[in-house]
């Protein structure tokens, strides 16, 4: 025991002899050569202190250093950021820190060691309590730290350090100096001394340009760790995560301190996450934004609505709107951020104590922020270019604040998606989607787009639901959209990968190798029925079938099912899937452009990217940090996607072959649908009852059999390794290896894409045997280009163009060409893409070619008319005409003979009620009452679409009550908004079904008619007279009206283009409400 005090003493007396006294080493920094010449070299100014020598009255370069001649300010700003870091940093490699003060009677900056001064608690303490607490809740008191001072303490007995030099200024030169002899002194006492790897710096004295790189970094997304290694490795300074992260939120708090509306700033709140992200959106020139929010004082609280101009001013407008929806509200919702009650909220306006919301919502003017949403410029001109289809998704687990984020994405003529509006949601609650479609959407995107939306993709979400459902139809956001239901979701989420069926469709799968082809089958034949059938009939039949197949006996199925199996698949069919046809399958959208789409796949994939890629969210981001990484994600990628479609525009295909094959000034996702539609031509059969009509069907007896030894090979195959694999799953010891192989296995025998081909092709011959695939016959006419001056011609198919937009195998069959660039919509070429919104005359003429000469079909020139007389003259016929006539449409007939098809081989065992037996009719087949004649009747195959009219469901509200709506817009004209103002432009056909603009008409005799039509109801037959004929009167007179002025006006083109009147008409003659429930 002796030993040890005794060896504690004399550690104690080394540590102390250690801090008694000590002198740094060399103090080396960069200088001038002289004060003219201001080359730099470096300079150990440790030797010019101690001397007593006090500042020489006429600095020279016999007497002084001269720092370098661009340090020649001499501000409060200036010396902290500037001079100070540059002894600072010097010190700090020598192994202590010191701190400058500015003397004013010397004209110099005393540096001293940071343990010049002793501790002074009562002046911390004080310090302490009069700043502003940045906290949930004020009225807590603080928590006790144990808080630690790097000063000597001196009722401790310990003493100061005397260590301190001089930097002096002249004012007559503008420079900096150091005499080559002065006061002060050299060694340090009291302390210890350290290696400068072992001591902290603080972010203060970085040096400009390291403080400029640590901006860089944070813009560009980098971490705060990432950022500290590379300041560390140029500098060797050890800095701290938390220092990089005060530099990172500090810069953020200084934009929303500059940049704050001086009429709305509370001097006593604290900057929060809601501030910074407004702040981002308004320092933003390319962001337009709208948000909602909520007072905290008052319980009625006014709508206020303010827009950002051209010239970034911003204006108010009072809105008075409702959104509760009998759930939820945006005031109920407002009372749950603010931790109050109603009857607390009504009684804050009379109190002197404000309400405390959530410290990242509460905005410096009060309010607490419930809503978010935003938009950029190129994703408002990739919109208003591309606004076909929408796919909306929200994702959790973007913010700390675990707001969802709602986005909506739509597809480029390169079928690629891009995002065009965000929003953080105060929660998934109706009133908020109501608020988001029917305010922050048109809002958002001024113009003509949202009319021109024909889809809108989503998950079966039911506050989404009806919130869409309230802003569909005529005279809403979205006129002439549809709804549909992402088919992922319903398939896979409700049904596959469900909780209720995975173990039991595992378990089926995994019995036999035939039993997971009856289980991939089913699963197909859902998805059959979503993907291909074209119209409703053969819907209908398809899941009258279906159903039949889930109950008959097994006994000519592939598989075996279990009973109980069976019912859980039949329940889910009928009460999940069967029930909500209307909102999933592509029948019950036949009029409407999809582009194949069915499923929200887009929007799960930029969920993925958000939340995985490495500048992507993450769940620790508050609400300021998740919306500057989503705008800096979608400037890289606009920025590389117009790179690429830069590269389309100037380039051409290498190959000779390729360029005659492609059509130039399509895109090439565009050219690769063509090419593939072209190549399918030659299976097709064509047949021209008339001058102007065409029927066009596939030679199923040619292009449509399988071979029965290439099946029972696939089939040998498959079951070998099936029984192989459970073996090698039984040889496993581990849960792991067991784990790993059935996955494995299921991968193989699921009948998804890693699938074994031996496997797809036993699938496939099921899938062939068993789904209801039906025969078609397309119907494509000639007709003449409305308004043209030499009748010229185009060719209209009635199934594919409208879908697309592109030319289809039916019209190549009749046309020995490649594809060329009138085959496919204007939204397909790479120009459109490029110039749109760019060039303003180049832009006027895309508008008119999309919105005024939206043709039906491919024009046609007069030799390829030619061509197809001599080709195909009337009555030419490639096979029987009840071939072709017996599937017109408004017929139906199953693909297949008895050999190969499921239904006609056991149709005779079979009543359907209500179903004609000819579609079950087979080639082999005698029986008359089945293959009866059928008569060619070309009237109407292709009729005008008539406008149709979806039950809609009762709307929730039409806005937010008890709330505020703040909001800026950039300077950015979409051209359909800069059209939208121009009265001059705005022409309508004068001969054609199809029409220009939309006008205000519609608006402003819509509730006249509405009027009326309920007097006619309640005046019955006499009312109803009444009205038809005021009716045809006025359509009578327009009518004549029209005829006077058809031909004044032309458009430029493709061709002469049609003839244009100066009358307003609506925009939309093609219905698309969404389909009834």
């Amino acid at each position: 025991m002796v030993q040890y005090a005794e060896s504690l003493h004399k550690l104690q007396e080394l540590l102390k002899k250690e801090a008694n006294e000590w002198t740094p080493g060399r103090l080396v920094i960069s200088i001038a050569t002289s004060l003219t010449n201001d080359n730099q070299i470096e300079l150990d100014f440790s030797p010019t202190i101690g001397h007593r020598k006090n500042k020489p009255r006429n600095p020279s370069d016999d007497n002084c250093h001269w720092l370098p001649a661009h340090l020649n300010q001499n501000t409060e700003m200036f010396r902290v950021k500037t001079i100070h870091p540059i002894f600072v940093n010097t010190c700090h490699r020598a192994g202590f820190k010191i701190h400058g003060d500015w003397v004013d009677d010397e004209d110099c900056i005393l540096f001293r060691c940071t343990r010049s001064r002793y501790h002074n608690e009562d002046t911390n303490k004080n310090y302490a309590e009069g700043r502003t607490r940045d906290v949930k809740n004020t009225s807590k008191p603080p928590l006790s730290r144990d808080n630690k001072t790097e000063r000597p303490i001196k009722e401790d007995g310990e003493e100061t350090c005397k260590f301190k030099f001089r930097v002096y200024w002249d004012e007559k030169r503008k420079r900096w100096f150091l005499p080559h002899q002065q006061r002060g002194l050299l060694q340090h006492c009291g302390h210890s001394h350290f290696q400068s790897e072992c001591l902290r710096m603080k972010t203060k004295f970085l040096p400009e340009e390291e403080h400029k790189l640590a901006e860089d970094c944070f813009d560009t997304k980098n971490s705060a760790t990432t950022t500290a290694n590379l300041l560390n490795y140029r500098n060797d300074i050890g800095l701290e995560w938390h220092q990089l992260h005060y530099l990172k939120t500090k810069k953020k708090n200084d934009m929303v301190i500059r940049d704050l509306d001086p009429g709305n700033s509370s001097s006593g709140a604290q900057i929060s996450a809601a501030d910074r992200a407004l702040a981002i959106l308004h320092n933003d020139s390319r962001v337009s934004y709208t948000a909602l929010t909520a007072e905290a004082k008052s319980g009625l609280i006014s709508i206020r609505r303010r827009k950002k101009g051209v010239d970034n001013s911003i204006t108010v407008e009072e809105v008075n709107e409702n959104l509760d929806d009998g759930v939820d509200s945006p005031q109920s919702f407002a009372l749950r951020e603010l931790g109050m009650d109603e009857d607390e909220l009504k009684s804050a306006s009379a109190s002197s104590k404000d309400g405390e919301a959530p410290k990242n919502l509460r905005l410096k003017n009060g309010q607490v922020l419930l809503a978010l949403a935003w938009t950029m410029d190129e994703s408002r001109r990739k919109f208003d270019m591309y606004p076909e289809i929408i796919s909306g998704d929200a994702t959790e687990k973007t913010n700390s604040e675990e707001r969802p984020l709602y986005f909506l994405m739509g597809k480029d003529n390169m079928n690629k998606a891009f995002a065009h509006t965000w929003c953080f949601m105060p929660s998934n609650t109706r009133w908020a989607y109501t608020w988001f479609f029917q305010d922050a959407v048109p809002t958002l995107h001024p113009g003509t787009a949202c009319e021109r939306v024909k889809l809108i993709l989503t998950d079966a979400c039911q506050q989404e639901f009806h919130a869409i459902a309230s802003v569909i139809g005529r005279g809403k956001v979205f006129a002439n959209a549809y709804h549909r239901w992402c088919a992922w979701h319903r398939i896979n989420r409700d049904f596959t990968n469900h909780t209720d069926f995975k173990s039991l469709l595992a378990q089926v799968r995994n019995s036999s190798i035939d039993n997971s082809v009856e289980v991939a089958l089913i699963v197909r034949m859902m998805w059959y029925c979503i993907k291909h059938y074209e119209t409703k009939e053969e819907l209908e039949l398809a899941l009258v079938l279906i159903k039949e197949y889930l109950n008959e006996d097994q006994a000519e199925h592939k598989g075996d099912i279990d009973e109980n199996a069976r019912k859980k698949i039949r329940e889910f069919f009928v009460k999940s899937f069967e029930c909500n046809k209307h909102m999933l399958c592509e029948a019950s959208f036949e009029e409407v452009m999809t582009c194949g789409n069915c499923t929200t796949g887009m929007s799960e994939g930029q969920n993925r990217a958000y939340k995985k890629s490495v500048h992507g969210t993450r769940p620790a981001d508050d609400l300021a940090e998740s919306t500057d990484k989503i705008i800096a994600m979608t400037q890289n990628s606009d920025a590389r996607k117009i790179r690429s479609m830069t590269h389309a525009v100037k380039s051409k295909s290498a190959k000779a072959s390729d360029r005659a094959k492609k059509a130039e000034g399509l895109s090439d996702y565009c050219n690769k649908l063509l090419l593939e539609e072209h190549a399918e031509g030659y299976k097709y059969l064509a047949y021209r009852p008339d001058e102007c009509t065409f029927l066009i069907k596939r030679d199923y007896e040619k292009f449509d059999s399988d071979y029965s030894d290439d099946i029972d090979a696939a089939h040998t195959e498959s079951e070998q390794l099936f029984d192989s694999m459970d073996k090698w799953i039984e040889t496993q010891s581990t849960r792991t290896g067991k784990k790993a192989l059935q996955g494995k296995k299921d991968e193989l025998f699921g009948g998804g894409k890693p699938s074994m081909e031996p496997f797809k092709k036993l699938l496939c011959s099921e899938i062939r045997r068993v789904v209801p695939r039906f025969e078609r016959t397309a119907v494509v006419e000639v007709r003449v280009i409305p308004g043209s001056e030499n009748d010229e011609k185009m060719l209209v198919c009635n199934r594919c163009f409208k879908k697309r937009g592109l030319s289809c195998r039916h019209l190549y069959k009749l046309l020995d060409r490649h594809p060329k660039l009138t085959d496919a919509h204007v939204r397909w070429q790479t120009s459109y893409a490029q110039y749109y919104g760019v060039n303003g005359e180049m832009s006027k003429q895309f508008q008119a070619l999309r919105d005024k000469i939206d043709l039906p079909g491919i024009p046609i020139t007069d030799e390829e008319l030619a061509v197809l007389n001599r080709e195909y003259p009337v009555g030419y016929c490639q096979g029987h005409e009840e071939y072709f006539c017996r599937s017109l449409p408004g017929k139906l007939r199953l693909r297949g003979s008895r050999k190969n098809n499921h239904w006609k081989s056991t149709f005779a065992s079979k009543s359907f009620v209500g179903v004609d037996r000819c579609c079950f009719a087979c080639d082999d087949m005698t029986d008359e009452s089945v293959t009866t004649a059928v008569e060619f009747d070309s009237s109407n195959l292709i009729g005008e679409t008539v406008d149709r009219h979806s039950n809609q469901l009762v709307g929730v509200g039409t806005g937010p009550c008890g709330t505020s709506v703040i909001g800026g817009s950039s300077s950015y004209q979409v051209p359909s908004q800069m059209m939208e103002d121009e009265s001059q432009d705005d022409f309508a056909f004068a001969t054609s079904g199809s029409t220009g603009k939309r006008s205000s008409a519609y608006h402003n005799f819509m509730p006249l008619y509405q009027e009326a039509s309920k007097l006619v109801d309640a005046t019955g037959q006499e009312g109803h007279a009444i009205l038809r004929k005021c009716l045809q009167t006025a359509a009578m007179e327009m009518r004549q009206i029209a005829h006077q002025n058809d031909g004044n006006q032309t458009t430029t083109g493709m061709r002469s283009g049609p003839k244009l009147s100066r009358e307003k008409v609506a925009k939309r003659a093609k219905t698309a409400c969404s389909p009834s429930k």
